[in-house]
C-alpha cells in the first residue's frame, strides 16, 4: 500500500508540470434533499493549476420527484441568486472560492488549505474509457468514496473535492445523499478559459467564520420581518437554527440560537 501511494504520487507531481491541460468536463451532480431528488449539470474547466465548477443547469432542465410545486419549490431567482453555484480552486494559491445563498443573500466565501485527506486504496475499475483508482475520505460529517484517473493528472474534481492525484471522474457518499459523475470531457480555448478564470479569482470574498456570523445576523433581521407579519397575539416558534442540520451537503456543528 505504502508503495502503491508513493508511486501514484511520485508519478502525479512528474505529470502536472510535464504537459499544459486546458480541458471542459462536463459532470451530473445527484442531490437528495428535503423536498426529494434533485439532480443537476455542472460545467468544469481547467488547466494544471486553476478549475471552475459551475452550475449550467436551467430551470426546465432540474429533476425533481416528490414534490408537488416545481417553481416555488426550489429556484434561483426566488431565493435571490446573482450568480449560479460556483466553485472556483487554484492550486498554487491553495484556495477555494464559491458562493452560497442563504436567506434571499449571496456571499462569496473564500476557504485555504487541504480541506479533507484521502486515503489511497489499491482497487481499480473502468468507468467510461478511463482506469480508476478508488479513494476514500471523511468530510464534514459524511464519508465519500471516489473513483480517479491518472490518466488527467490534475487534482479537481467536483464542488470543493480534490486534492487526489488524478481528476476525480466519481464520487458518493455513502448514505446516498450526494452523487457526481464525469458525463463528457472536451477541450477548451486556453485564451477564454484565463480570463474566465480572472472573473472569479478577483472576486469580493469573506471568510467561511465572517460567513457563520454574517448567517446569525441575517437569520435574526429575517425572523423579526416574520414576527412583524404576524398576527397580535401570535409568536414565532423557533428553535437553534445553524449549518448543522443533516439536510446539508456539509454538516457542521454550528448552530445559531435565538
Amino acid at each position: 500500500m505504502k508503495n502503491f501511494m508513493l508511486i501514484t504520487m511520485l508519478l502525479f507531481s512528474v505529470n502536472i508540470y510535464s504537459q499544459e491541460i486546458n480541458t471542459k468536463a462536463i459532470y451530473k451532480d445527484h442531490f437528495n434533499s428535503g423536498i426529494g431528488l434533485i439532480s443537476s449539470t455542472y460545467e468544469m474547466i481547467f488547466t494544471n493549476r486553476e478549475s471552475l465548477y459551475v452550475d449550467r443547469t436551467s430551470d426546465k432542465e432540474k429533476i425533481y420527484e416528490k414534490s408537488n410545486d416545481v417553481n416555488s419549490a426550489y429556484s434561483p431567482k426566488l431565493i435571490g441568486d446573482t450568480h449560479p453555484q460556483f466553485y472556483y480552486r487554484n492550486r498554487l494559491k491553495n484556495k477555494i472560492i464559491f458562493n452560497q445563498t442563504t436567506l434571499r443573500k449571496e456571499y462569496t466565501i473564500f476557504e485555504e488549505g487541504e480541506l479533507m485527506k484521502w486515503n489511497l486504496i489499491n482497487e481499480t475499475k473502468i468507468i467510461g474509457k478511463f482506469t480508476c483508482y478508488k479513494a476514500t475520505t471523511e468530510f464534514r460529517g459524511r464519508e465519500y468514496t471516489a473513483w480517479y484517473t491518472l490518466e488527467i493528472p490534475v487534482p479537481f474534481g467536483p464542488r470543493k473535492f480534490g486534492g487526489l492525484p488524478g481528476l476525480i471522474i466519481s464520487i458518493s457518499d455513502n448514505s446516498n445523499k450526494f452523487s457526481s459523475r464525469l458525463v463528457e470531457i472536451l477541450q477548451y480555448k486556453k485564451a477564454h478559459q484565463e480570463s474566465i478564470f480572472t472573473s472569479y479569482s478577483d472576486m469580493s470574498v469573506i471568510s467561511y467564520d465572517s460567513f457563520k456570523q454574517s448567517f446569525c445576523e441575517d437569520l435574526k433581521k429575517f425572523e423579526k420581518i416574520l414576527i412583524s407579519k404576524m398576527p397580535r397575539g401570535n409568536t414565532l416558534v423557533s428553535s437553534s437554527i445553524g449549518l448543522g442540520s443533516d439536510e446539508n451537503l456539509e454538516i457542521f456543528e454550528f448552530t445559531c440560537d435565538n
